[in-house]
């Protein structure tokens, strides 16, 4: 659920951006409204789950370790 509430607006506007021309205006902006409608639902669950429910939820976010391969070997320099 918290993932949609994310990425369903960018759904929306990639959507209306790359297909706009194609559907149509009227298409696009149903498109888009009703994706934003559905993320405000599920936007109000979440606080009603977090905030009154008082449930803990905790959302893990896979990094990259690429940035980071190139400084292993590295020396590290401290200021003593």
């Amino acid at each position: 659920m918290y993932q949609a509430i994310l990425f369903l607006p960018l759904l929306g506007a990639i959507f209306a951006g790359f297909f706009g021309r194609l559907v149509g205006a009227r298409a696009s902006e149903v498109v888009t409204t009703a994706l934003v409608l559905v993320t405000a639902v599920l936007s109000w669950l979440a606080f009603y789950q977090v905030a009154i429910l008082d449930q803990e939820e905790r959302i893990h976010v896979a990094t990259c370790n690429g940035a980071t391969d190139g400084v292993r070997g590295a020396s590290r320099v401290s200021a003593s």
